[in-house]
This record gives C-alpha cells, structure tokens and sequence, in this order.
C-alpha cells in the first residue's frame, strides 16, 4: 500500500509545465525527490498538499482522494516543510517538531505529555534526536 500516490497529473502555469506524472510513495520509507532546478520537484509538493490544484489528474492519500478530505483532516495525514526558514522563529529541532501536533489540538492547548511522547518517537524513527536541541 502507499501513502501518497498521484494518477496523471498536469498542470501548466505560465511557462512552467508537468504532464502525466504518475507517482507512489510507499508507506513508512523516506523518499526523496531529486531533480535540478526547475524540473517542478516543489510544485509537485505543493500539489500533493493541496496548495495547488492540478488542471487534470488526482492525489490519493492513503488510497482516498485528496480532494475528498477536510483541511483538517488532510493536516492530520501530512504536512510540508519548505526550505525556506525565513518566516519561523528561532526554534529547536524538537519545538519545530512538535508543531507537527497542532492539528491535534485545539487553539490554545498545551503539549501533554502524550504529545511530547509523540514528538520523540517521531524524532527517534526519522534519526533527528541527536538534533532535538540544535536551533534551525
């Protein structure tokens, strides 16, 4: 089963375009995306999270389209980081993790416990504990 698959996705925007691209990312593996400047790796992030729409194709998640799930719900399957730090604050690895569990929580909400729970495994399966303390 994959996480995150896409079926035949286009999209033209000015003169950038991406045809027919048909991809999966397998559930529990890290998969990078390599290509040169240019060649849509962001954009086809940004269509994954629903940032952009595609003009033809579709996005499933964890086999139901992506179309199909509320914000809230799209955001509790899966977030994006850009490379661009520029509008985060001064933050530790683990304080940037954690915002990982914001759409589990409601406005004001403190970390419980069980949250920081969470944070850790999600630093220990990715090898990022050793840089919990490190600022961004």
């Amino acid at each position: 089963m994959n996480a995150i698959h896409t079926k035949r996705l286009h999209l033209k925007a000015g003169f950038f375009q991406l045809h027919d691209i048909t991809v999966s990312f397998p559930k529990e593996q890290i998969t990078a995306i390599v290509g040169p400047n240019g060649s849509g790796k962001s954009t086809l992030l940004q269509l994954l999270t629903r940032l952009v729409e595609a003009d033809l194709g579709e996005v499933f998640i964890n086999d139901k389209s992506a179309k199909a799930y509320k914000s809230i719900e799209l955001a509790q399957a899966l977030s994006m980081l850009t490379q661009s730090k520029s509008p985060l604050p001064d933050l530790t690895a683990r304080e940037l993790v954690s915002y990982g569990r914001s759409p589990y929580k409601r406005l004001f909400d403190r970390m419980t416990a069980e949250d920081e729970d969470i944070v850790s495994w999600a630093m220990k399966i990715t090898g990022t504990s050793r840089h919990e303390q490190r600022m961004n």
